[in-house]
């Protein structure tokens, strides 16, 4: 982030501090007798699912987050309900009518979503074609705040994004980035630390957006970290903080664990996971398609052949794969797990 954009955000933080202040008291269950009413419905009665905004968070959390910033070696993190809580907000509630938001035109649909939520100009590049992205740098030069937006790992290919031309722009004209590295992290790097490690830039984006479902298993939940200017503004700002309940305990516990038995075994994990793209790589092949090379967890391809007809036949071998369709043309996307066998 330049300086003039780091300036601007810090101003704005002062004047949200003004305004309102959240809670940064930690709910302890165990030693508290406090029993909180907020978000008790219509009908009313008590809740241990509580507004993380008005009333702080869990222990769980905190040591979900404490696990997370140490993992990722980043300054700060926000644990949203939802994954869709975060695209929702994080631009809405960063940039307004004066700034631009540039994203690549295969962005995970959920991505795309909150970012026509926001107020600042939508400007959108081909696919991970970086002449384009520059002509639209270019064309939003007047323009207050430029973010540039990504998945690190596109979640219909698998193929990661070109990240070190993303951010030899972003330096040249001064833009913010955010990834979206959902399908990236613990799938993709040395470390499993996502696709900035895979590219060798760990840590350049000024944001990073994780889904718990799609690396924890975690059955709701996501978080964002960053920068820590970044994050406290959207922690004081965001409607879906304000406004939904927290991560249930049980999930964030469950979520921390796994991630921690993954840093003490990440070795076996990403070697057996690694095996196993590799094998249906290999397998794929065999059977005459032409898969991508796959950077993660995800080995994708694309054909002529219907959906239907590519459904029947890797059903018969026990697969299941999504399915795609872009004109005549269809493409099958697999995500492997460490667990899964072909």
């Amino acid at each position: 982030m330049d300086s003039n954009s780091r300036q601007f955000f810090e101003e704005e933080l002062v004047m949200s501090k003004a305004i309102s202040r959240p809670s940064d008291m930690v709910f302890d269950f165990d030693n508290t007798s406090i029993i909180n009413f907020s978000n008790t419905g219509v009908m009313g009665g008590f809740q241990t699912i509580f507004n993380t905004y008005s009333c702080g968070v869990t222990k769980e959390q905190k040591e979900f987050e404490s696990v997370v910033c140490d993992f990722l070696q980043v300054p700060e993190i926000l644990v949203f309900p939802s994954y869709e809580a975060i695209t929702a907000d994080f631009a809405a509630n960063l940039l307004n009518d004066t700034d631009a938001i540039i994203y690549d035109e295969y962005c995970n649909p959920s991505l795309m979503r909150g970012i026509r939520l926001s107020a600042a100009e939508k400007l959108r590049f081909g696919h991970n074609d970086m002449a384009k992205l520059e002509d639209k740098l270019k064309l939003s030069q007047m323009r207050r705040i430029r973010m540039i937006v990504t998945d690190g790992i596109f979640c219909d290919s698998g193929q990661c994004a070109n990240l070190n031309a993303i951010k030899l722009l972003a330096e040249k004209y001064n833009a913010l980035v955010v990834v979206d590295d959902s399908f990236g992290f613990l799938a993709c790097g040395k470390n499993g630390r996502g696709s900035d490690e895979h590219c060798g830039i760990r840590g350049f984006a000024d944001l990073k957006i994780v889904n718990l479902q799609s690396t924890l298993k975690a059955s709701v939940g996501a978080f964002i970290c960053g920068d820590s200017t970044l994050i406290e503004l959207l922690r004081r700002r965001s409607v879906s903080l304000r406004y939904s309940v927290s991560v249930q305990r049980g999930t964030l516990a469950t979520a921390a664990f796994d991630l921690q038995t993954f840093i003490d075994y990440s070795d076996d994990e990403r070697d057996a996971l690694c095996e196993n793209v590799l094998r249906l790589y290999d397998t794929l092949r065999e059977m005459g398609f032409n898969p991508e090379k796959p950077c993660a967890n995800i080995v994708s391809f694309t054909t002529e052949t219907s959906a239907e007809t590519l459904r029947e036949k890797f059903l018969q071998r026990g697969w299941l794969c999504e399915f795609y369709k872009r004109g005549s043309k269809t493409t099958a996307v697999f995500r492997v797990t460490s667990e899964t066998k072909f």
